[in-house]
């Protein structure tokens, strides 16, 4: 089987690795390069599954440090000129040379003119590699049309393909597309984002009463996504507490607050290599307007999502006399990161020093028994 497969970064990087173990030919037509990175995906040894699994300050401190690693590549995204954006570079292209070494003339075409960060970063052990076979191909001249029977390029060369694949992404800048939600007034949420998306920290949308969704990320969306379901778990805790009241509660963020968070975000994303102006990703619009990132750390949003200003929001319903009262709800947020406790590091260390030793004397053979 011929395949032609249309090229968008982390979806063409999955799918090209697998069909060119199983077709003759391989054709990927690529828009733009993408700093892919080494996956490093490797086997979970004996030991270490033995650890994380019986010494829970093991496995603390590794998620820890994982979520401390995620954290600083942040960098990256923030300064384009760091030492992180330049290390990005210099183990992306080493890697993409050393895994192409039979096709050198493909890559100039693999480098990126653009900022690590500004798109996804791919990372991948099989993608370089799967390019250096010789049943795959690269093709970087653009797309005119797609035809009955295959593909042409602008200068009007026809290659015919007994299947193509679309890994041309999705409309990822209209959210919740094609789902209409009606707010206020019946007014659509096409139209209170006829401009571009904008949400209060990615939860709450101005003319949606008791409206909340989850979007947004850096490092882990999990982690984002963690903090943005106990900020809106605390609105829904209160609507639910008034009607068990037979009261009623709407809340829905002032537009002056929405307005005024979206100003610092975009101040702070014009800032940062999304929005380098060299590639075009699916975090923008048209315009240049970043619409799907948060441009800070991931520690410093959970902190902004740990109480909710109920100031922000306007209050109504017959319950709203009771909520007037309030000013504040501190919701807290569960810290990851290190520095982690000395206490945790004691009992770590700790652990791991009865735990190897349990191990090596008769780890094996329990093991074994248990199978």
């Amino acid at each position: 089987m011929i395949v032609g497969l249309t090229y968008l970064g982390a979806t063409c990087a999955q799918i090209v690795p697998e069909l060119a173990k199983s077709v003759s030919q391989v054709t990927v037509y690529q828009r733009t390069p993408n700093w892919v990175i080494p996956r490093y995906d490797t086997s979970v040894s004996s030991l270490q599954r033995f650890l994380l699994s019986y010494v829970p300050p093991i496995r603390w401190c590794k998620r820890a440090l994982m979520m401390q690693a995620r954290e600083f590549s942040h960098d990256a995204i923030a300064k384009s000129n760091s030492a992180l954006a330049g290390y990005i570079r210099k183990i992306s292209i080493a890697t993409m040379k050393s895994q192409l070494c039979d096709k050198p003339e493909l890559w100039d075409k693999l480098i990126p003119d653009y900022s690590p960060g500004c798109k996804r970063l791919i990372p991948s052990d099989d993608y370089f590699p799967a390019l250096n076979k010789k049943n795959v191909h690269l093709e970087t001249r653009p797309i005119q049309r797609v035809t009955e029977s295959g593909i042409e390029t602008v200068d009007g060369a026809l290659q015919e393909y007994d299947l193509i694949v679309a890994a041309t992404g999705f409309r990822s800048v209209e959210f919740m597309h094609p789902i209409q939600v009606y707010g206020r007034n019946g007014r659509p949420v096409s139209d209170v984002w006829k401009d571009g998306a904008a949400a209060y920290y990615g939860v709450t949308v101005e003319d949606l009463p008791n409206f909340g969704s989850l979007c947004t990320g850096h490092n882990s969306i999990i982690l984002m996504a963690e903090a943005q379901s106990r900020y809106l778990s605390t609105l829904i805790g209160e609507v639910v507490r008034a009607k068990a009241r037979s009261d009623s509660l709407v809340f829905q963020p002032r537009s002056d607050v929405v307005a005024a968070f979206n100003e610092r975000l975009q101040e702070e994303l014009e800032r940062s290599t999304f929005a380098d102006p060299q590639c075009h990703s699916w975090y923008k619009l048209e315009n240049g307007r970043i619409t799907n990132n948060w441009p800070g750390r991931v520690v410093q949003y959970q902190k902004e999502l740990s109480r909710v200003q109920w100031e922000d929001y306007t209050i109504e319903g017959t319950g709203k006399s009771m909520m007037e009262r309030k000013k504040t709800t501190n919701i807290g947020r569960v810290q990851e990161e290190l520095p982690v406790r000395s206490s945790t590091l004691v009992l770590g260390a700790l652990g791991v020093a009865l735990a190897v030793g349990g191990y090596y004397m008769n780890g094996p053979k329990a093991l074994q028994r248990r199978r």
